[in-house]
């Protein structure tokens, strides 16, 4: 019996321990979205510009997001350099936050280690989740510190010792540190909860004068900070882009686009919502269950009345989802007497295949990115002065270049002093006229970055 025991162990954790190999394999991966090098070069600069509190990007100040991951990512590419898997690890080191957390949260929800097992095996087979946890961005940290801060309020709620409601709020005001806003999503699923089943500790939580000054007085002195350093019009771009931009914008994504990308970022295991859901889900809504469900439903329901959707708003959502999966699907197996430690064998390896196809697909889907910066990396460290013409360039070229690169419209072109090298992005086949003709192609790109888009090098010497 105890041979068996050890063999089922060793099948379970063996595919584990692969799986959190697989996680590891991408963070050295290069740079692979224009928006992860907008993130990586804001961090670089403040390491070496020393750009801290007011956050630059291409050398002018980029206030679009408060500078909680800066910090924190900054910290790790001071101490070990900027390089891409150092500037992922704040990004990786929350994936694994977020599988401790949920595994903690769901043995105090459901007091079954099995279930806790099943809910971190269902979130990191997720692709998204996968995918962000070597991303340079700031979602997988927001995501990390919003789950934090409702695992400390569901403490609060079970034992209600005070500590517990401080430390909420107190992540609570790092997560609006990371991403301003967003994190207020997190208190509307409580009022809800409080007011369907009349508990009044939920009003202990929000109505907490001590607890609002810990979440708001961080962020609220840094936008007071930077409104007093630079002016209003530094905001313009987080005030109509983020947010009234993404609530209003002409373009509308559909109403239920959240709800079914949350469906299809968890397949196959929202396939179990077939099967006679809904005995489970009057057992999930009894007593303090039922804010696990409140809190994924109540804000994607609200963000679908948004007009613009991104999936990677979803994150946060995530672990709350995975917890109720792994409930609903036990509640099924047990009901059939299907043997469990069979199944939680057999699951590890389906999670250890999703991810490992994931990231096949991840790295044949970049294998063009890969080789044109690869091919470009080299032209991006002569010793001479860069500048891009017309446009702001490619951040991947800012980021590989080591800083900022100028932009020069054509009149400053004209009495630039030599020697300097000039960045052309255009697409293929499209004629490149520059205002003076003492510049030689030292090479040409294309396809870079896209299929579409060519990348010209002029140098001057």
């Amino acid at each position: 019996m105890v041979t068996q025991m050890k063999a089922a162990f060793r099948a379970f954790w063996a595919p584990c321990l692969m799986v959190l190999v697989l996680y590891v394999v991408p963070l050295s991966f290069p740079l692979t979205s224009i928006q992860e090098a907008r993130r990586a070069e804001i961090v670089q600069e403040a390491v070496i510009l020393g750009n801290w509190l007011i956050p630059s990007l291409n050398g002018e100040p980029y206030v679009v997001k408060p500078p909680f991951h800066i910090w924190i990512t900054g910290v790790f590419a001071w101490l070990f350099g900027v390089k891409e898997a150092v500037l992922r690890i704040s990004s990786f080191l929350s994936a694994l936050g977020i599988g401790i957390v949920l595994y903690r949260l769901t043995l105090k929800v459901c007091s079954r280690m099995e279930i806790a097992l099943l809910s971190v095996l269902i979130l990191i087979s997720a692709p998204k989740f996968f995918f962000f946890s070597h991303r340079v961005e700031i979602d997988m940290l927001l995501a990390f510190l919003y789950f934090l801060s409702f695992y400390f309020f569901w403490s609060y709620l079970s034992e209600e010792k005070s500590r517990f409601l401080y430390l909420g709020y107190f992540v609570a005001g790092l997560a609006a540190l990371t991403k301003g806003p967003f994190i207020f999503f997190l208190f509307p699923p409580l009022a809800i909860y409080g007011l369907l089943y009349k508990d009044r500790r939920i009003w202990r939580v929000l109505f907490n004068p001590l607890g609002w000054f810990l979440l708001l007085a961080p962020v609220c002195g840094w936008y007071f900070y930077a409104y007093k350093k630079l002016s209003a019009a530094a905001f313009y771009e987080f005030i109509y882009t983020d947010i009234f931009g993404r609530i209003s914008t002409g373009k509308r994504d559909p109403f239920w686009h959240y709800p079914g990308a949350l469906l299809l970022a968890f397949m196959p295991w929202t396939l179990a919502l077939l099967y006679r859901p809904g005995k489970f889900l009057r057992e999930a809504l009894r007593g303090q269950q039922s804010l696990i469900f409140l809190s994924f439903l109540v804000p994607i329901t609200l963000l679908s009345f948004t007009a613009a959707k991104y999936s990677k708003y979803l994150l946060p959502f995530y672990p709350f989802f995975a917890l109720f999966l792994a409930r609903l699907i036990f509640s099924q197996l047990e009901n059939r007497a299907f043997p469990i430690r069979k199944f939680m064998v057999g699951t590890s390896f389906i999670v250890l295949m999703m991810v490992a196809g994931t990231l096949v697909m991840e790295y044949h889907s970049n294998r063009l990115r890969f080789d044109s910066l690869s091919a470009a990396r080299p032209y991006l460290s002569l010793p001479y002065p860069y500048y891009s013409y017309r446009k702001e360039p490619n951040y991947l070229l800012v980021f590989y270049h080591g800083g900022p690169i100028p932009v020069v419209r054509e009149e400053d072109l004209k009495g630039l002093k030599p020697p300097f090298v000039l960045l052309v992005e255009t697409i293929p086949g499209a004629e490149v006229s520059l205002p003076r003709s003492d510049l030689g192609k030292l090479a040409e790109i294309s396809p870079f970055y896209r299929k579409k888009r060519r990348l010209l090098i002029f140098v001057f010497s």
